[in-house]
């Protein structure tokens, strides 16, 4: 099974989750807590078990596939996670389709008549794509705090104004070359991936 394959199955597998009544999130409860934050079921001092959540779910998913956080960041804003994405040369262009296993960020508030965005606001992992024609190519994506509140699914047009861009990991098992990807070894890593 591919890295793609593990990231859309381990997502799939969350669909239907919501959060809490006072927002609470396992996506935001794990990401606080591997960044030091306490565990929000014992203590409630873990701000991002209750914060927006599109973005942790991502990172979550990709944690619990296995995927490394030099293939996709673990990161808690969509921000962040775009410009990580655009550093390292991995947002697609305008007109190349998007495949399964990507990433999608949106900008909800884009006012295309006056040329105002005030940066992306939401980010899903495409599942599957209707064809390889950019023009006429419906993604079927699955989202983390979908309207304001569970995993869910969307269906969009990849031409869809709110669709900012298109992210495309450098999953290790792809088709695609590896040219120009750098891990940096750190304390604790071996070399048979353990």
């Amino acid at each position: 099974m591919t890295q793609i394959d593990r990231l859309i199955q381990t997502a799939v597998g969350e669909l239907g989750y919501t959060e809490s009544s006072d927002g609470y999130t396992k996506y935001g409860n794990w990401y606080g807590m591997m960044n030091g934050y306490g565990d929000y079921t014992k203590d409630e001092t873990n701000y991002f078990a209750t914060a927006d959540w599109c973005v942790t779910f991502v990172s979550w998913c990709a944690n619990q596939a296995g995927i490394s956080n030099t293939i996709i960041p673990r990161m808690a804003a969509c921000v962040p996670i775009l410009e990580w994405f655009e550093s390292h040369g991995r947002r697609t262009s305008a007109n190349e389709p998007a495949k399964p296993g990507d990433l999608i960020l949106y900008e909800w508030d884009w006012d295309s008549s006056a040329g105002i965005a005030d940066g992306v606001d939401h980010i899903g992992i495409v599942e599957s794509v209707s064809s390889d024609n950019a023009d006429t190519q419906q993604l079927t994506v699955i989202e983390g705090n979908k309207g304001g509140i569970e995993v869910g699914r969307r269906v969009i047009s990849y031409r869809d104004p709110q669709v900012w861009a298109i992210c495309r990991p450098a999953y290790l098992d792809s088709d695609e070359p590896l040219e120009g990807i750098r891990y940096i070894v750190q304390e604790g890593d071996t070399l048979n991936g353990a």
